[in-house]
C-alpha cells in the first residue's frame, strides 16, 4: 500500500493506492511487473505481490508492490498525472 499524507497532519491521507485493481487485472503476483495502472517504473524493476506470496503480508487489499523488484535493482517509481479535487474522497 502506498499512502501520501500531509506532514502537519500525519493522519490525513492525501492519496492512497492499494494496487488491488492491478492484482485483479493481472490475476496474481508478477515479478518485474511493468503494467501498473497508476504508476510507471524506469531504471529497474518492481514486483506486484499478492499477500502471502513469498512470505510477504500486504495490507487489507491483499496487494502490494516490492519496490526493489526481483532483480535487486530498485526501479524509479513515478505516477501518471493525478488531479485532486477539494472535497472529493
Amino acid at each position: 500500500m502506498l499512502t501520501l499524507g500531509a506532514a502537519a497532519q500525519a493522519s490525513a491521507a492525501i492519496f492512497e493506492e492499494d494496487f488491488a485493481d492491478d492484482l485483479a487485472s493481472n490475476m496474481g503476483t508478477a515479478l518485474n511487473f511493468a503494467g501498473l495502472e497508476q504508476f510507471s517504473t524506469t531504471g529497474g524493476t518492481v514486483d506486484l505481490i499478492a499477500s502471502e506470496a513469498f512470505g510477504i503480508t500486504c495490507g487489507p487489499s491483499g496487494a502490494c508492490v516490492d519496490l526493489d523488484g526481483s532483480t535487486g535493482q530498485s526501479g524509479f517509481f513515478s505516477s501518471v498525472v493525478l488531479n485532486f479535487t477539494a472535497g472529493v474522497t
